[in-house]
């Protein structure tokens, strides 16, 4: 499945999202989301000039957004708890997305890897 990561009409250096290569349900209340991080989003203009990233806030922004589009998640980015940031994840990355959820779909855990690098991870709370 591919999902594009340009809003219709946006310019190549005004997209906020990372490509979606593929979505796996390993589980009913889990989901491994395969994205690419395209060289031209937004959020890397400034952040850094010379080695850019994505910010930790941006990782747990995504998590929310896809899983509201790809799973459960309905309470979008209102509380989180133990968010940990590894390491850096830049353009030109491929890496998985795994989202898991309790059944009444109130607790979110989600956690960026790339191989058997673990980049980021949090739990994200319905209000």
């Amino acid at each position: 499945m591919n999902v594009p990561h340009t809003r219709p009409g946006a310019a190549p250096d005004d997209t906020h999202e990372p490509t979606v290569l593929a979505i796996e349900a390993p589980g009913s209340h889990a989901r491994r989301i395969r994205l690419a991080i395209p060289q031209g989003l937004a959020i890397f203009r400034g952040h850094f000039p010379t080695v850019p990233i994505v910010p930790g806030a941006q990782l747990a922004g995504w998590a929310a957004l896809l899983a509201s589009r790809h799973a459960a998640w309905t309470h979008g980015l209102r509380a989180a708890q133990v968010l940990k940031f590894r390491r850096i994840v830049q353009p030109g990355h491929e890496v998985d997305l795994l989202l898991a959820w309790n059944e009444a779909a109130t607790r979110l855990e989600f956690r960026y890897e790339r191989g058997a690098t673990m980049h980021a991870q949090g739990v994200l709370l319905a209000p």
